[in-house]
């Protein structure tokens, strides 16, 4: 059994995978409220499955793009439970795990809205055709342009911009708002498949995936440069 933990989005999900198959998850829309709910649903997976923790052979973490706090929230419980357990860790990039979400239809370019008009995004079928990265919103609407074939966008970044997105590209699907929050159950499921491979965890390796410095960070930089004489 499988632990899955997402919370790089407004969302907090939490779930159990055995087999290739989905036990129970919990979504919860927590905006950036992470830490206060997510051992709650932690316990509600488990209550529901009748299973115990002591059953997981290992955790999945989704490291990011996406909020920072809600990422490190995230992989500060995963870290936890799987040392306590003694359980290998891995770590999953948010956007292919979104993308996970719609396999099967074509290209799925998922979408993180990071404000100020850049959006983290990428382009995957089988394998990735465009690295997950930050850019303007201008310029991944002109990457999905030159794309073949069917497309389908997800994730809340294309919730936020969905009126610019359907005028600028009229050919792609854009699901209903409700279908495109970031699950924990793909996560989970990647992990599985990782273990299953033989593959030992990313461990002591494990780090955040931010794509971008924190905010506070920039404003330290920045005032450090203006206080230069």
């Amino acid at each position: 059994m499988i632990l899955g933990v997402n919370t790089a989005s407004d969302a907090l999900a939490i779930a159990l995978v055995e087999d290739g198959k989905v036990l129970a998850e919990a979504l919860r829309d927590v905006g950036t409220e992470h830490s206060e709910a997510a051992f709650e649903l932690l316990e509600a997976v488990f209550k529901w499955t009748g299973r115990a923790k002591a059953e997981l052979r290992a955790v999945g973490v989704a490291i990011g793009p996406g909020g920072f706090t809600g990422v490190r929230t995230g992989m500060s419980m995963a870290k936890t439970i799987a040392q306590v357990l003694g359980i290998p860790i891995y770590g999953v990039e948010t956007l292919p795990a979104l993308a996970l979400q719609f396999a099967g239809h074509g290209l799925v370019s998922p979408m993180i809205d990071a404000r100020r008009g850049l959006v983290y995004m990428g382009v995957y079928g089988e394998t990735a055709v465009v690295p997950g990265a930050l850019r303007p919103l201008a310029e991944a609407i002109e990457i999905l342009r030159g794309l073949q074939g069917p497309l389908t966008l997800v994730g809340e970044g294309v919730v936020r911009h969905r009126a610019a997105l359907a005028e600028a590209l009229p050919q792609a699907f854009i699901p209903p708002d409700v279908l495109m929050t970031a699950r924990a159950a793909p996560v989970a499921l990647a992990s599985e498949r990782r273990l299953k491979a033989g593959d030992p965890g990313d461990g002591p390796t494990l780090a955040p995936l931010y794509l971008r410095e924190p905010q506070a960070v920039v404003n330290w930089e920045a005032a450090q440069e203006n206080a230069q004489p």
